[in-house]
């Protein structure tokens, strides 16, 4: 009897029209939103191995702080924050003493830096039979360059293996000239390169990466030194208290 009442079939087909119409509109919102909730929770996911790896890679740093030190010693030589020229000067004398190369002689200013932004190069140099002619002091918290000189008798193929280690050097460096000259079996060769510092760091900084080990040891591990850093508290007593002892 109640299939053959026409109210049972029109409260039917009403109530169907309305719920399809509410699926048809409430739907692909919901279906929508399971979808973005879906992705967060993915990235959420993806976020938290992220972190999970950072976390084990930092606690895995702790364990080589050693090798840590190491790679920050070689970045602060390759760029210092200043000219340290007493040091330069003990490297490169190592440098030319390692390729048999004593004799040569070497010239750094002890006094004058030139700032990044001159206009100074490697005319500012001393040269054998000349003077520094670099004025401009060091801007405090700016890049800057320090020139040097070589000079002596290095022939064409020592000059090849002097460049070759200059690329290599310990501290960061930018070759401005090459004079080279032949008299007779003599040679005399000048060779000017500028090395830099970066400003000091006018706030702490804190490591972001996690790799910071590997990345130094790609970035400063190729890096040759040729001396040991003095300890002032003792090379400058001559490795006593005092001296006179």
């Amino acid at each position: 009897m109640l299939l053959k009442s026409k109210f049972f079939w029109v409260t039917t087909i009403i109530f169907l029209v309305v719920a399809l119409g509410a699926l048809w509109r409430l739907y692909p919102p919901i279906l929508s939103q399971l979808k973005e909730n879906n992705e967060k929770s993915k990235q959420l996911d993806a976020d938290l191995e992220a972190a999970e790896a950072y976390s084990k890679s930092i606690a895995a740093l702790k364990d080589e702080t050693d090798q840590l030190d190491d790679a920050y010693q070689l970045a602060e030589r390759a760029l210092p924050v200043s000219a340290q020229t007493d040091l330069l000067l003990l490297e490169l004398e190592g440098l030319l003493n390692d390729l048999g190369l004593g004799s040569v002689k070497i010239t750094v200013p002890f006094q004058n830096t030139t700032p990044v932004s001159s206009t100074s190069s490697a005319d500012g140099a001393e040269r054998p039979g000349g003077a520094a002619t670099t004025t401009k002091p060091v801007v405090k918290g700016s890049s800057a360059t320090t020139t040097f000189t070589l000079n002596g008798e290095i022939t064409y193929t020592q000059l090849k293996t002097l460049l070759a280690r200059l690329r290599t050097f310990s501290r960061w460096n930018k070759i401005t000239s090459i004079d080279i000259a032949k008299a007779a079996d003599k040679y005399t060769t000048t060779v000017t390169a500028e090395f830099f510092t970066k400003p000091a760091p006018t706030q702490e900084t804190s490591i972001t990466s996690a790799k910071i080990l590997e990345q130094a040891k790609t970035i400063f591990g190729g890096l040759r030194v040729y001396t040991t850093k003095p300890d002032a508290t003792k090379e400058g007593s001559y490795g006593k208290g005092n001296p006179f002892e």
